[in-house]
């Protein structure tokens, strides 16, 4: 599993708005992006100067990069998709159109303790912790849990992230939320298969509104064969969020674990609970996926 840091040029910050309204992103340098694969996390950046640069969307790669010549793929919407030299597309789900609060491209740098190349069309970065926390910039209260001391002396706040609403009158965004929605309940066929075994409730808090019922995978999704019911569990979408973002796992004998960071939330009292099962036991969870996704949350200690 790769995270990628995505460069969107500051000249076409659109670019990023696109990207995660249709669901893809065309890339100029195969040889950067050469090794990503399905299931790896993208966080799309801005570049420019402090007043316009920033971490943007973040998505999870359903599609490996396919070259452009393949007659099956759309037209991209990008401002100069008919002058710049673009050769390879990745399809992505994705998960989040904005951090909770934007980082400088330096304060990222110290994040994640690495040094990143600006000059370059992406970043992979292979550590899981480090993903972990890039991933965890999209969580509520981010700002508050990242224990390092930045050189700035800006501090965050709710309100600095407040915009005026600038939606233009004649702007449809429907299809992209229609869109969004289904990328999040998961494929047809896998989401089906998922409310039958678990009888159309949430695996974790029993909820039984199917409209906001998801597909969500233990193992990260890469490909077709990981839709499959022992790699999921029907979660409730805010539960699925937190699950992905790590949040919350599974223990071995099925019952819920929850972060130290939602100590203090309403979503502490489900700790210690025990999922809820399908009567059939090959559709139960798989017990050495839930082992990775602990092991994927770097607050969880074993014990």
């Amino acid at each position: 599993m790769t995270g990628w840091i995505v460069k969107v040029d500051n000249a076409t910050p659109e670019h990023a708005r696109f990207a995660m309204e249709d669901g893809f992103w065309d890339i100029l340098t195969y040889s950067t992006f050469r090794k990503m694969e399905p299931g790896d996390d993208v966080f799309f950046w801005v570049t420019g100067t402090k007043s316009v640069s920033g971490l943007h969307g973040w998505g999870r790669v359903t599609q490996a990069l396919r070259p452009l010549s393949d007659p099956s793929l759309t037209k991209a919407r990008w401002f100069n998709v008919d002058t710049a030299s673009y050769t390879h597309r990745f399809a992505f789900e994705p998960l989040a159109s904005s951090p909770e609060w934007k980082p400088s491209w330096s304060e990222v740098e110290q994040l994640i303790d690495k040094r990143l190349a600006p000059p370059a069309g992406g970043n992979p970065i292979v550590e899981k912790d480090k993903i972990a926390r890039l991933r965890g910039l999209y969580q509520p209260g981010a700002e508050r849990g990242v224990d390092i001391d930045f050189t700035t002396n800006w501090s965050p706040s709710p309100l600095d992230d407040v915009t005026p609403y600038d939606a233009q009158p004649d702007e449809d965004t429907r299809e992209f939320i229609k869109r969004s929605i289904a990328n999040r309940r998961g494929s047809k066929k896998f989401r089906n298969a998922l409310l039958a075994a678990y009888h159309e409730e949430c695996a974790v808090t029993r909820s039984d509104a199917v409209g906001a019922l998801e597909a969500a995978h233990i193992d990260p999704f890469r490909g077709g064969r990981t839709d499959h019911v022992q790699n999921g569990l029907l979660l409730r979408a805010d539960i699925h969020t937190l699950f992905d973002l790590h949040q919350l796992t599974i223990g071995h004998d099925y019952r819920i674990i929850v972060s130290p960071e939602l100590g203090s939330s309403t979503y502490r009292d489900l700790a210690g609970t025990k999922i809820s099962l399908p009567d059939n036991k090959s559709q139960h969870p798989d017990q050495e996926a839930l082992g990775r996704h602990r092991a994927d949350c770097v607050w969880y200690s074993g014990h």
